[in-house]
């Protein structure tokens, strides 16, 4: 019986980093500012005089285990700002990208550069930097530079600051925050739930950024909570989806060798396997994807694992809502904002209906229809709302979240955002 890996295990992390693809080589190099046009009152008020950003992946626009200026215009906060007409500075990075986003899904290969990343672009370097977000960023990250994601886009795009006090330099009208997915998505992805970050020390990191948002004069916030992987990432799927594919009799992306354990109707069958164990093909270490789906393998979230995810996520989002509530921000509760995506396996392929299948015939059509594969309407593997990596939004991802951070400060403002 296969034993789990841990991710701090120096080849298991590795693995992890390589799919994320938050394994970024290279030294910072920001070019000098150049001076922009005068400042134009935005459309959207006061209130988005200075809009600033805070977040992770999700927030900077990293899309298919890349990032680049291509991708960083199409973030959320980029369309929300366009929304309200006003000026957003981002820390441009130069095309292709650091790294450059894959050409495709459950592949390393990445769309083409004589370098890994070639740092800013010196042509669009804006007067003030307003999306602060750093792929990789946990909470701890917002106030503490040396924080637990530390990386090289650490410093390609806050230079010598934390978010906070890149925050508190823009002096901000209006502030957004999504972060602390980070400080569960590991633990999803490798079953190992001890890479959980504690509540208290999470509640702690959050106290931290609250102060630093209160130290400035900005009208308002939003926070969106954390975003529970195992419900919402179409990277983790049922242990019987892989079992169904590797046994259809047609060809496979990627050979899979599939345990009997995960077979539809046994406990494994209703565990979730991370898109990650894949990950030893890709990175050439083995010619076969082999997968188990025991409670104990690596890679796996079984029940009692996924009810202790839920539970931590639930924590986490009480604490970001309680904040937001004592100091009269917004609060955007994710499941309700992805709810809708969710329930279409068009928008995200979660093989919706697998726990109800009972005959060949259904489990053929929520393979065919509902989980990650070639589909006539969907233009990604994992959904249309899924960029290629499985887990970070696409264009029509980044722009559901935009729609609902205006229409939440629609109603609270009287602003008339698109």
């Amino acid at each position: 019986m296969s034993t789990k890996i841990s991710p701090r295990n120096g080849a298991a992390r590795f693995v992890v980093t390589l799919v994320l693809g938050f394994l970024i080589a290279g030294t910072a190099c920001v070019k000098d500012a150049v001076v922009e046009p005068e400042y134009v009152p935005p459309q959207g008020g006061d209130l988005f005089i200075r809009y600033v950003a805070l977040g992770n992946s999700l927030t900077a626009g990293w899309q298919s285990g890349g990032i680049n200026y291509d991708l960083q215009k199409k973030a959320y906060p980029a369309l929300l700002a366009q929304k309200a007409g006003a000026t957003f500075g981002i820390a441009a990075i130069a095309n292709p990208g650091c790294p450059p986003p894959y050409v495709g899904p459950l592949t390393t290969e990445r769309q083409p550069s004589l370098q890994e990343c070639l740092a800013r672009n010196v042509t669009a370097v804006p007067r003030l930097v307003q999306n602060l977000a750093v792929p990789g960023a946990l909470m701890d990250d917002a106030t503490n530079l040396f924080g637990p994601g530390l990386s090289f886009l650490t410093t390609l795009i806050l230079g010598g600051k934390d978010q906070a006090q890149a925050m508190i330099a823009a002096d901000p009208t209006f502030v957004s925050v999504w972060l602390g997915n980070n400080d569960a998505l590991a633990a999803a992805l490798s079953g190992e739930l001890a890479l959980l970050t504690p509540v208290d020390s999470f509640q702690n990191q959050l106290d931290r950024l609250v102060s630093a948002i209160n130290q400035t004069d900005a009208t308002d916030a939003a926070f969106i909570g954390v975003v529970n992987a195992a419900a919402a990432s179409p990277d983790l799927q049922p242990g019987a989806y892989f079992y169904l594919v590797a046994n259809s009799g047609q060809p496979t992306p990627v050979p899979l060798n599939v345990n009997g354990n995960c077979a539809p109707g046994t406990p494994g069958g209703a565990n979730l396997v991370s898109f990650l164990v894949a990950s030893s093909y890709l990175a050439g270490v083995d010619s076969v994807v082999n997968i188990s789906c025991a409670d104990n393998a690596p890679y796996v979230l079984n029940a009692v694992e996924q009810d202790s995810l839920l539970a931590r996520v639930q924590a986490y989002n009480t604490a970001i809502s309680a904040a937001a509530q004592q100091n009269g921000w917004i609060y955007v509760d994710p499941a309700s904002m992805l709810a809708p995506v969710v329930a279409n396996p068009a928008d995200i392929r979660k093989c919706q209906g697998m726990d109800t299948a009972s005959t060949p015939a259904s489990f053929a059509s929520v393979v065919a229809n509902n989980c990650p594969g070639p589909s006539a309407t969907a233009s990604f593997t994992f959904g249309s709302f899924i960029s290629y990596d499985g887990i970070h939004p696409s264009d029509a991802g980044q722009a559901v979240i935009a729609d609902t951070l205006a229409a939440r400060i629609n109603v609270k403002h009287g602003t008339t955002l698109p």
